[in-house]
This record gives structure tokens, sequence and C-alpha cells, in this order.
């Protein structure tokens, strides 16, 4: 009996050994532990820089709405702060220019959608626009007519327009 309660002690302290070593049980467990603690400071972290996050755009949210009221204030001649009334006239002086510039921008692309429009070619047929490239009209079927094909330098390479005498790249002359 001596015999066997000696083995299963024997036995036990290897075991003890064994989970206590370098690299055992014990130390695995002990490292996933601080590797779960550790994931739980991250989350905790990434929690609190979500609340960050979330308050700044409330305070930016509400900073904006401020702005909006006290350059409404201004527009309306009731501001009765007089720090804020160069901020609130500098609001004013920008939406003016940026409703000019939205103007500018509609004339520009309207005056260049009447230049496509009239360098356009009309179907001789029809009198549609026909389109940039194709054999027949896309309304009508009539054959188109054959478009020139656009002249090149024969020094440099480069495009030339209809009825150039010189390249306005490299300045060559252009033959006739």
């Amino acid at each position: 009996m001596d015999d066997l309660f000696g083995a299963v002690k024997s036995r036990a302290e290897s075991l003890l050994q064994d989970l206590n070593r370098p690299g055992g049980l014990r130390s695995t467990i002990q490292g996933i532990r601080q590797k779960m603690a550790e994931a739980d400071q991250r989350r905790a972290i990434n929690r609190a820089r979500g609340e960050l996050a979330r308050l700044d755009g409330q305070l930016t949210e509400t900073i904006t709405a401020v702005g909006v009221q006290a350059v409404a204030l201004h527009s309306a001649g009731r501001l009765a702060s007089p720090e804020l009334a160069p901020l609130c006239q500098h609001v004013v002086d920008i939406r003016t220019a940026l409703a000019e510039q939205k103007d500018e921008l509609a004339k520009l692309e309207a005056l260049l959608a009447a230049r496509r429009e009239s360098q356009a070619q009309a179907c001789a047929a029809c009198g549609r626009p026909l389109p940039a490239e194709g054999t027949f009209c896309p309304r009508c079927g009539a054959v188109l007519p054959e478009r020139s094909e656009a002249l090149h330098c024969a020094h440099c390479g480069s495009v030339l327009r209809p009825g150039s005498r010189f390249c306005p790249k490299c300045g060559q002359a252009v033959p006739a």
C-alpha cells in the first residue's frame, strides 16, 4: 500500500511540476488571462474613443447650430452681441460670394452647352444633331457625310486646326 501511495504521490508531484514549469499549463492559463485583460482594456479604450467621437460630433453640431442662429439674428438685425457681428457679417459675405459663384458657373455651363450644340453637325435629312462617331443618323437612318480627319504637323505630329498655315507647337509651315 505504501508503494501505491508513493507512486500516486510521485505522479502527483510530477504532474504539479509539469503544470508549474515554464510553458506548462499554468503559465499558458496565466498568459491567456493576461491577453484577455489586455483585450478588455482595448475594448474599454475603443468604447471611450467612440464616446469621445460621438460627443465631439454633438459639440460640432451644437456650435454649428449656434452659429446659424447667430447669423440669422444678424441678418434680421436682432443680434445684440457686438463681438459676433463681424463674424456673422463675414458668413453673410461668403454666402453672397457663393451665390454669385454658383450663378457664374451656371452661365458658363450654359455657354458651353450652347457652343457644343452650335458646333454639332445636323443631319441633312431630319435636322437632328449627329453623334461624333457613326455612319448613319440615329434618328432617321440617313447616311452621314464623311468627317474630315484632323490634320497633323509633319514635323512634330501635333494636331492642326483646319486652315492653319503654321504649327502652333513647333512653328513649322504647313504645306497647303
